[in-house]
């Protein structure tokens, strides 16, 4: 059983049937708004059918609140009133709450004798009107508007269905599981290429190559440069090797036969758009579809400053 919240849930069913027990098991004290707590609140114990009046008059008005301030709220009561049980369902929809509506099957036997083992049981012919309205109202319910009708036999109260409950984008969770279980969504790992500064015993070059073969043989989905005209503060010393990115993406491309490459990122200002176009597809068709285009506004005020190139404000850049 799955619900959306904030949501409105409304209970029905005849007493005894397994309401408060499911309601208690499945959500939040908080959040449950029962007649017998509030007959207990306001009697002698929840058995109390004197203080009906009282409990319900107080019931109404808790519940409408927590309506008005979009809170999940579980009506737990009989139900069993057509006009109420519409009145909350227009609150919920007009505050743009997801509603459901649970309908308790328990066999009339059954609810019986759970109503015998209270210390006050309700009246048998009480007991005997709610099983005969709760027969009319059980297909009622299913067009007044909720959501979801669901229908629960709580005979054994210890074995009914687990509740989950989650945000509505979370709505299509299973059809989502489903889909990951027959063609998952595998994660991919990039490596990205930060520093040229190591051991000068082998070239930049044939390191480089190196690199890159033993990342694609390693299975890495993707291959990374900075674009940077001198190393940034983060990774080192600004007089620290730094290789112009799409020059060298073009010379590793050569390297390696599938792994994608790009620039983490492209700065925008750096260059005139339509040649960064030029360039990024060029670099695309030679590496026979691998190039990867991201971009970026360029943060580096320095290293602009020392190419000769205007950073401009950032909205500038944005544009």
């Amino acid at each position: 059983m799955r619900f959306v919240t904030p949501c409105l849930v409304v209970l029905v069913g005849p007493s005894g049937s397994g309401k408060s027990t499911w309601a208690e098991s499945s959500f939040s004290e908080s959040e449950i708004v029962g007649s017998d707590s509030l007959r207990a609140l306001v009697g002698i114990d929840a058995d109390d059918q004197t203080a009906s009046t009282d409990a319900f008059f107080l019931l109404d008005e808790v519940v409408k609140r927590r309506l008005a301030r979009r809170l999940t709220t579980v009506i737990d009561t009989t139900g069993l009133d057509v006009e109420t049980r519409v009145e909350y369902l227009s609150l919920a929809s007009k505050r743009d709450m997801a509603t459901y509506a649970v309908c308790f099957d328990t066999p009339v036997a059954i609810c019986r004798a759970r109503n015998e083992e209270r210390p006050r049981p309700i009246p048998k012919s009480v007991h005997s009107r709610q099983f005969s309205t709760y027969k009319k109202n059980r297909e009622a319910v299913s067009v007044e508007g909720f959501g979801e009708v669901m229908y629960l036999d709580a005979s054994d109260e210890a074995e009914t269905p687990e509740v989950r409950r989650g945000p509505a984008a979370l709505k299509g969770v299973d059809a989502a599981l489903e889909r990951q279980t027959s063609d998952p969504t595998t994660l991919r790992f990039g490596l990205q290429v930060s520093s040229f500064t190591w051991n000068k015993a082998q070239s930049t070059a044939s390191r480089l190559v190196q690199i890159a073969e033993e990342a694609e043989s390693a299975g890495f989905a993707n291959l990374w440069v900075m674009d940077h005209l001198r190393q940034i503060p983060q990774v080192g010393r600004a007089w620290e090797d730094m290789l112009e990115s799409y020059t060298t993406l073009a010379f590793l491309a050569a390297s390696t036969t599938s792994i994608g490459l790009g620039a983490l990122v492209t700065a925008v200002p750096y260059r005139n758009p339509a040649i960064l176009g030029k360039t990024i597809a060029t670099l695309d068709v030679l590496s026979e579809g691998r190039a990867i285009c991201g971009l970026g506004l360029g943060w580096f005020a320095k290293e602009a400053e020392a190419y000769g190139i205007e950073l401009g404000d950032v909205m500038e850049r944005y544009e």
